[in-house]
């Protein structure tokens, strides 16, 4: 399971997405879910390829290459068919994208990232915080300011009360964001499916 929190990716910056999504804003936004290399990786994989034809056709090394090429089948995005090859005594596997997986996987993203922004936005009005003059340390709850007699542990000044109004209208900004750009993948999976479903009655 792809979790925002856990994954060795990690999601570095927001996308902005247009009214409409397209398969090009999707593909944008599962490279921004797993990485440059993973992607290149499994565009590669669109053919049918062995990880040394990967390794050659991304230039990455053939390590780098496995070892991304299990990340991307633990969260379901390729598969592979194995063949013996008896003249060497081993078997050669062959990757393939798993493209019905795509959606699930953008999907599954952008609700961790509303999960945490969730979590945080909560955090911020819940709680009073205190923040050094002098911004030694991060703003913190009132429970921890109290444990330090609400003197700064770095420089020792006394903890002034923070106004955390502004981080809270960036969290619910960044909420909407997230939420909106859920429904649009929501609406272009109904999309897909409906596509999907007209192509094969034909």
């Amino acid at each position: 399971r792809l979790s925002t929190r856990t994954n060795k990716y990690g999601i570095n910056k927001k996308l902005e997405m247009p009214v409409k999504l397209t398969d090009s804003d999707v593909e944008g936004l599962l490279q921004e879910v797993i990485g440059k290399n993973a992607f290149s990786v499994l565009k590669a994989c669109e053919v049918g390829r062995t990880d040394e034809e990967i390794s050659n056709k991304t230039k990455l090394d053939i390590q780098t290459v496995r070892s991304l090429l299990n990340q991307l089948h633990t969260i379901g995005l390729v598969k592979y068919t194995r063949e013996k090859d008896y003249e060497h005594n081993w078997f050669k596997y062959t990757w393939y994208t798993r493209k019905d997986m795509i959606l699930e996987v953008v999907k599954e993203a952008v609700n961790e990232r509303i999960y945490d922004l969730k979590n945080k936005l909560d955090m911020e009005t819940s709680y009073m915080f205190f923040a050094c003059p002098n911004d030694c340390v991060d703003p913190m709850p009132f429970e921890i300011a109290a444990e330090y007699n609400f003197k700064c542990p770095e420089c020792g000044s006394d903890l002034q009360p923070y106004n955390n109004s502004l981080k809270i209208r960036k969290l619910k900004h960044e909420l909407l964001v997230e939420e909106r750009l859920l429904r649009k993948i929501k609406r272009f999976e109904r999309s897909k499916r409906k596509s999907k479903k007209s192509r094969s009655k034909k």
